[in-house]
Parts: structure tokens; C-alpha cells; sequence
């Protein structure tokens, strides 16, 4: 070993290096070659290419120790190739890419029970991602496995009752578990088959509510989770307002204390929303999709103003930028705010934002113009001058990293809309004081400029 190159120094060089440097580094010698395959092999995906290179299935074999990571592109894949003798596995993410075949028609019995194994020899295993159709174990001996799993992810697995019953039972200490477009046979027994009071569960992302029955059995399975942290729920009509309402009967019946993290997917009414909004304790992120977001769940969601630290609505229509000028004037501890559109006069008149921390901001501002006597120049001043009342805001945003404002065209007569002025002179520069700022978007902005409005 060269004196001037002791394995600790090779090792804390190599924790910089991507795996394309760390490969070209392992060939240098053999004192490298130890130091950098760590970082080679702790990310390994198999795919159609690695059926056919030897190579590359005889170095997983010997640097089976170092994977930590193991991706396998179709479930078929397992029998294919020896499975590594990996130990010190904390991520398997399996798909299915043979999406045409049905369950019936496909026995990958053998390859389920070799990934049985493969999660039993490995106790620190902590994150199972399944993302498959037909390839759906036929045994319930690998759900059962995941018993050293705490974060569970199922992307359109087709699941029978059995399946389901050990699943829960294998998963009795996750504690993040998600199902998206998860087929069952019956799918009141998703949740139907859970018995055990699930302590651990934090996060519990479930597209899984499908029709009354299963939002009832959703209601009794949320009562086992105690300390359930973040919840998001999409679900499809008709069963939207009734799974609304049975959170909001949970919340009122204090079964979920430290909820505060919700994200809704589905359309449910103003009324609604502002219910469930009322009885949660604590709020700290709040995600509303396709919405009906308004003026009375607005008002519910004001108590948590102090606590609010991320705040997203999209294709909120209701939203108006009255709602988003006080929230940038009333939360201190923002950290992301994605919303639909604000007029820059209302900027230019509000009161000082105090989210000073804020990192993300996504919002459509408006500037608009109106035709008088003085004709294009005083419109243009008009623009300018709530331009630079924009910019002064921003400004202040020291943490901001990524900022997106477009312009959103709205047609009245006799006014009509103009974008943001990105010109020098209306305040554009301040943003170079932004030195965290890493994405700048000004999509649907058109304007024409020459170069001594981008030069000071």
C-alpha cells in the first residue's frame, strides 16, 4: 500500500464520486479497486442489458457485500440470473414491465419465493417498493418477509384477500405505507383484513377508497393509527364526500392527534372541506387538488397560520389572490406556497410578507394596465411600478430557491393584462441578491427588450 494513500483517505474520496468516475477509479489498481467498489456496487439495476453481461453478473456475485440498493426491472428477471447473496440490502424496488399478461397466465411462484429469501437474509432491510400487474406473488411468504420493512410502497399490484391478510401482518412496524392503484379482488378487505393496532405508522398514502363500503372499512382502520402523521387520500366519485366525511368523524372523535400533514386528491365542496379543516388539531402541510377550495375553508385554515409550513393548491379556482397576499403576510414559517394566480397591485398595496423563510414560491402574478389619456407611457409606468413592488417582496425572500411566476391572461375590456415587467429599471436586478435562488421561471412572460434593459 502507498504511504500516501491509506484506505480511510480512498474511502473518503470516493464518497464524491458518482458511479461512472468510481468505476474508471477502480481500474487504476487493486488498493483503488477496493476503495471505490462500494461505491460502484451500492446501486445495482438489473435490466434486459445485465442479462447478458457476464461481466457485470459475476462483479455483482463478488461485491454482493457493498449493494445497498437492489432494482429489478421485471419480477421474470429473478429466476434469470443468480440471485446476489446481498445482506446489508435497505432498498428493493420490484417492477413488471410484462403488463399484457394476465395472473392467471403467469407462475412466477419460484421467483417470488427466491425474493422471500432475499428479504429474510436481509434484517436491515427497510424500504420494499412493488410496482407490478400479472407478477403478483402467488404465495403469501413474501408479504409476510417484510417484517423489518418500515416503508412499504405498492404501485398496481393485483392482491387477494390471503395476500392482503399477510401484508398487514408482515407490516405491523412500517411506518410509511402507500398503495396506488392497487387491484384487489374485493377492496373492502384492504383494510377489512388489518386487525392490529398499527403504533408505528406515520404516513399513509391510499388511493384505495373506492366505493362506500371500503370508506367505511377505511374509517375503522385510520382508528388503529394513533400516531399517524401525514395522510393522503384520493379516491374516485361517488365515495369522495363520504371519505371526507369519515375523516372528519375520526378527527372529531380524537383518534388521530398528531395528523398534520393532509393531502386531498378528489373534489369535495367548500362546506366540506372547511368541516374537516376545523377539527384537526395542527396543521402543518396542506395539499388541495382539484378542489373546491373557497372562502369557508379558508377561514378554517387561519387558526394555523402560525403552524402552516407548506401550503399547495392546485387548479383551486376559488383561490383568490386576497387568500394568498394574507398568507404571505401571515405565516411566519412557510417554507413552500403553490397556488393559482395574484394581482401585483395587491402586492404593491399589502402589507409586508413575514415568510421570510420561505424556499418554493409558485404563483401566477398579474400585472395589469389601463388605457387612459396618457396612452401607452403611463400604462407602462403603471407596470413598471408594481413590477418593482414585486421585486422589492422578493427580494427579502433571502432562502428562496426556486421561484416560478407566470402570467395568466385574463381579458377585460377596456383593460387588458400584461406579465411581469422583467426589465432593469423595473426592479428585475434585486433578484441577484437571492443567492440561494437556484430556478427562476417567468413561463408565458412575453416581452420585448433591447439590451439596455438588461444591462445596467
Amino acid at each position: 500500500m502507498n504511504p500516501l494513500q491509506p484506505p480511510e483517505l480512498l474511502a473518503h474520496v470516493a464518497e464524491y464520486f458518482g458511479a461512472n468516475e468510481a468505476d474508471s477509479a477502480s481500474r487504476v489498481c487493486r488498493a483503488w479497486n477496493s476503495a471505490f467498489s462500494p461505491v460502484i456496487w451500492e446501486l445495482v439495476h438489473i435490466n434486459d442489458k445485465a442479462l447478458t453481461n457476464e461481466h457485470a453478473t459475476q462483479g455483482l456475485v463478488r461485491n454482493a457485500s457493498h449493494c445497498r440498493c437492489l432494482i429489478y426491472d421485471d419480477v421474470s428477471y429473478v429466476s434469470q440470473l443468480p440471485v446476489p447473496p446481498c445482506t446489508e440490502l435497505t432498498h428493493i424496488v420490484i417492477n413488471n414491465t410484462n403488463m399484457s399478461m394476465s395472473p392467471e397466465d403467469t407462475d412466477l411462484t419460484e421467483n417470488w419465493d427466491q425474493l422471500t429469501k432475499l428479504v429474510q437474509d436481509n434484517p436491515h432491510l427497510r424500504t420494499v417498493c412493488i410496482a407490478a400487474g400479472p407478477g403478483t406473488p402467488t404465495t403469501t411468504a413474501f408479504w409476510a418477509s417484510l417484517t423489518s420493512c418500515t416503508q412499504v410502497r405498492l404501485i398496481g399490484v393485483h392482491l387477494t384477500p390471503e395476500h392482503v391478510r399477510a401484508l398487514w401482518e408482515g407490516c405491523k412496524n412500517v411506518q410509511q405505507f402507500s398503495a396506488d392503484s392497487t387491484h384487489l379482488i374485493d377492496t373492502t378487505k384492504f383494510y377489512a383484513e388489518a386487525q392490529d393496532t398499527f403504533t408505528h405508522l406515520k404516513q399513509l398514502d391510499s388511493s384505495l377508497v373506492s366505493d362506500v363500503d371500503a370508506v367505511t372499512e377505511a374509517q375503522n382502520f385510520l382508528t388503529k393509527c394513533p400516531n399517524l402523521t401525514q395522510f393522503t387520500m384520493e379516491c374516485t366519485r361517488p365515495s369522495s364526500q363520504q371519505a371526507l366525511a369519515i375523516l372528519t368523524t375520526v378527527l372529531k372523535q380524537g383518534y388521530l392527534p398528531l395528523l398534520e400533514k393532509l393531502t386531498l386528491t378528489f373534489i369535495v365542496s367548500d362546506s366540506e372541506l372547511s368541516s374537516c379543516l376545523r377539527v384537526m388539531g395542527l396543521i402543518k402541510c396542506l395539499n388541495v387538488q382539484s378542489t373546491s377550495f373557497g372562502s369557508l375553508a379558508f377561514s378554517s385554515l387561519v387558526p394555523h397560520f402560525a403552524a402552516l409550513e407548506r401550503l399547495q393548491w392546485t387548479h383551486c379556482e376559488f383561490v383568490s389572490g386576497e387568500m394568498i397576499q394574507t398568507v404571505l403576510e401571515s405565516c411566519p414559517g412557510l417554507r413552500v406556497l403553490s397556488a393559482t394566480k395574484i394581482e401585483a397591485a395587491l402586492i404593491q398595496k399589502g402589507r409586508p410578507w413575514v415568510c421570510l423563510r420561505l424556499r418554493t414560491l409558485i404563483v401566477c402574478v398579474v400585472v395589469e394596465g389601463r388605457e387612459t389619456q396618457g396612452g401607452q407611457k403611463e400604462e407602462e409606468d403603471r407596470a413598471c411600478e408594481q413590477s418593482r413592488a414585486m421585486f422589492r417582496k422578493l427580494r427579502q425572500l433571502t432562502e428562496l430557491e426556486v421561484l416560478k411566476i407566470g402570467m395568466a391572461h385574463r381579458q377585460r375590456e377596456p383593460t387588458h393584462v400584461q406579465g411581469l415587467d422583467l426589465r432593469l429599471k423595473s426592479g428585475m436586478g434585486q433578484l441577484a441578491g437571492l443567492r440561494k435562488l437556484r430556478v427562476l421561471d417567468h413561463t408565458g412572460t412575453e416581452q420585448n427588450m433591447g439590451v439596455e434593459d438588461l444591462t445596467g
